[in-house]
């Protein structure tokens, strides 16, 4: 399979690295840094920007996109991890809409390995049918558990009937990608945007807002700042009930998890304390429950839609967005630069989805399309 040959900015930066982490370029970087002046304008003297993940997306041999988003720059290091360990099968996890679980099948098909998604519930919209119409067009073998202890206890079954039968286990991606090597996809992603900061595309950022689930996306982002010398402080949006105390211990293992496995096998890269003052974590936008979108936070997406044209998705980057416009509206960004860092992919994908026959799917994922209540946002 040939690949765009691009070196990422961190394996640049520390040479040593690209010895000890498999790379393949998947994606389509730098993704554009974008001012949004109307939306700006909006506010007193606050300035936005957006860094566009979502046209991170390879095209295919048809030109037509693959799958972009946070994901992609995660899945670059881990499923060529799952390459150079010779993994013909890689197993990860989501709910039943899972964006990860997408990305992941797209790029594992097109690498040749086959992906199995374990998914759980999570409530119905146009984005989890679309999801599971385009995880089926990937050839992702799923398996839906109506809870996380069943799917642990599905998990293990699963790895040890592939034991038994093909003699090695599958690779494990976990849950976003937000496992050590997946995070290294984000401490580049810093590097890259430190590099569009010295061309001039935008000043340097006093606050980078970003959408947080599994972690891995801003956890690296905090590890890639320090490492690159951006002072730019990460606003991390919850999208889901939780806890802020776990939360940022959550972060800080990760991040400190990260960082010793760079420092291990090249020592002349840091290692770095995180103080909570560096972290910010926003909970208010997270609503009640994963995937619920919340009348804030669809205001929000309606916005960004209305003043800058920018596709967002309720579950995630509408809650982001959300985060950004309170702090911009109630004074806290005054005379600052804020970025928001766009991990959705709004690819209109009807092409591979409007003629969908959910029956392709597990019975037990069919009431997704029959009868159910369904969101339009």
């Amino acid at each position: 399979m040939k690949h765009h040959k691009y070196t990422p900015l961190l394996l640049y930066a520390y040479p040593s690295l690209a010895h000890h982490f498999a790379h393949i370029p998947l994606g389509s970087f730098p993704t554009p840094v974008i001012s949004m002046p109307l939306l700006s304008s909006r506010y007193t003297n606050v300035t936005l920007y957006y860094k566009h993940d979502g046209l991170c997306g390879r095209r295919n041999e048809y030109g037509n996109v693959l799958f972009g988003g946070n994901k992609v720059r995660k899945l670059e290091f881990l499923l060529a991890h799952a390459q150079a360990h010779d993994k013909t099968t890689v197993v990860t996890f989501g709910c039943a809409g899972s964006n990860h679980v997408v990305a992941t099948a797209a790029y594992a098909q097109h690498l040749g390995i086959t992906c199995i998604g374990m998914l759980k519930p999570q409530a119905n919209s146009i984005f989890v049918r679309r999801n599971l119409a385009l995880m089926s067009h990937y050839n992702a073998k799923l398996y839906y558990y109506p809870s996380s202890g069943l799917r642990a206890l599905g998990t293990s079954e699963l790895f040890s009937m592939h034991k038994r039968i093909f003699k090695k286990t599958p690779y494990l991606i976990t849950t976003g990608g937000s496992q050590p090597l997946g995070v290294l996809g984000f401490v580049n992603a810093a590097f890259e945007l430190k590099e569009q900061i010295m061309r001039g595309e935008l000043p340097e950022p006093q606050y980078i807002y970003v959408a947080t689930g599994s972690l891995g996306t801003v956890t690296g982002l905090l590890l890639g700042c320090k490492a690159a010398k951006l002072a730019s402080k990460i606003v991390a949006v919850m999208i889901e009930p939780s806890d802020q105390h776990a939360c940022r211990q959550a972060i800080k293992s990760l991040f400190m998890e990260t960082n010793r496995l760079l420092h291990h096998y090249t020592p002349a890269f840091p290692l770095f304390t995180l103080t909570s003052q560096e972290l910010i974590v926003r909970t208010e936008s997270a609503g009640y429950d994963y995937g619920l979108i919340t009348p804030d936070a669809l205001h929000a997406l309606q916005q960004a839609s209305l003043w800058e044209q920018i596709n967002l998705d309720p579950t995630y980057t509408a809650k982001a967005l959300d985060a950004l416009l309170k702090d911009a509206a109630c004074g806290f960004l005054h005379g600052s630069t804020a970025l928001f860092w766009h991990t959705y992919d709004g690819t209109n994908f009807d092409h591979l989805t409007h003629n969908f026959d959910f029956h392709a799917l597990h019975p037990s994922l069919h009431h997704y399309f029959i009868n159910s209540t369904i969101s339009d946002h």
